[in-house]
């Protein structure tokens, strides 16, 4: 048994505590099945028929067991169609839809299980309440996407995010200090999922999105500062793009203002002619100045304001272990590069270990590197 709900510019739905609205929104190219936040009409955090939309302000959506959620024009062309998911309903059994409080539109059956619901299916936006990653049973890695040009999500390690472009190559690796403030982040052996921290409420909004330019923008607003702010978190500029100084190089990026990327403490330029640059514009191999005894006689240099290098496949941790533990076991592991001691995705204060190349790091990112170094080339950076 199904139902249907007609859409104009003055007809729409609206949450219990009248935090969001979905209806029909206008863009550059047509109407769109949105939701968004009521108190801010043009921040729109979810779209169902992206890629087909209306050409004036009304349509219907019309919801059933058999057909699922069908999107008609006012001349009954049906453009957009979504499948509801399980637990399966009858053919001739009550539904109902809502939306919830969260932003979350909901179809249920007559006993409340959940048939579908569009935080399962994301567009560019992510807002609290919503959870992307991936668990058991679900068969692909929810992530937030632009029209499937860029879209940003992590990895199965879960440490990493990335904003990915189409083909699948990583255009930029989102800098750890952003993803560990703004979301919650749970990892096991089988799933990894993250959200926002804070709930929306109608004296706090906030988003994470994923811009038609590839851009991720974080965006707030609070009841007390009564404006929003919107944060472009990457990139930023030419040194947030990913592996700008190249892969494997041991190389950082900085602006001075202009790009360059120098090698780390206790590293040279690999070829003659870079050999007495401490700076070079293009990218190039650094290797080290003297081997590594592996011994006490090695000791560290200490980088400040640092987007940490990669860590995904390349790296040692070790959850609860402090700094001057962290520093021991570096020196005692013979391919130990450089360390740290940061927050994990998990929360808990952690050591990190490269045991490769440091790579895709740059200055002014707010955290510490300790660059191991041997003897005869400490004090020299």
């Amino acid at each position: 048994m199904g139902f249907e709900v007609w859409f104009s510019e003055n007809e729409r739905i609206v949450s219990p505590s009248s935090i969001f609205e979905l209806g029909l929104f206008k863009d550059r190219t047509g109407w769109y099945l949105g939701i968004w936040f009521r108190q801010f009409p043009g921040r729109v955090v979810w779209t169902g028929n992206r890629g087909s939309p209306l050409y004036s302000s009304e349509g219907k959506l019309q919801i059933s067991s058999s057909a699922g959620i069908q999107l008609f024009d006012e001349s009954g062309y049906m453009t957009w169609h979504r499948d509801l998911t399980s637990p399966a309903a009858e053919d001739d059994a009550p539904l109902s839809a809502y939306l919830s409080d969260t932003g979350n539109f909901i179809v249920s059956n007559y006993s409340g299980g959940i048939l579908w619901g569009s935080f399962d299916y994301p567009s560019n936006v992510l807002i609290p309440g919503m959870v992307l990653g991936y668990y058991p049973g679900l068969d692909y890695i929810r992530t937030i996407t632009y029209d499937d040009i860029f879209h940003e999500g992590g990895t199965e390690t879960g440490y990493e995010h990335y904003i990915w472009g189409s083909s699948g190559t990583k255009i930029c690796r989102i800098d750890p200090i952003y993803t560990t403030k703004a979301m919650i982040q749970t990892r096991t052996t089988s799933s990894y999922t993250y959200s926002l921290r804070r709930n929306t409420t109608t004296s706090y909004y906030a988003s994470l999105k994923m811009s038609d330019t590839g851009f991720l923008i974080w965006s707030e607003w609070t009841r007390r500062d009564r404006k929003w702010k919107d944060l472009v978190i990457a990139p930023s500029d030419i040194c947030d793009k990913y592996t700008t100084c190249g892969s494997g190089t041991n190389t950082y990026c900085s602006m001075n203002p202009l790009k360059s990327c120098e090698c780390f403490p206790g590293f040279r330029p690999q070829t003659d002619s870079e050999r007495n640059q401490d700076s070079y514009a293009l990218h190039g191999h650094c290797v080290r100045k003297s081997p590594l005894a592996c011994s006490d006689d090695d000791g560290f240099q200490l980088l400040k304001n640092m987007k940490l290098p990669e860590t995904d496949n390349w790296t040692i941790s070790y959850e609860g272990v402090g700094l001057e533990e962290c520093k021991e076991r570096c020196l005692t592991t013979c391919n130990c590069t450089a360390f740290a001691n940061t927050d994990m995705p998990t929360g808990v204060r952690s050591c990190v270990m490269w045991t490769v190349s440091l790579e895709d790091t740059r200055r002014n990112r707010g955290q510490n590197l300790y660059v191991k170094l041997a003897a005869l080339d400490m004090g020299g950076y």
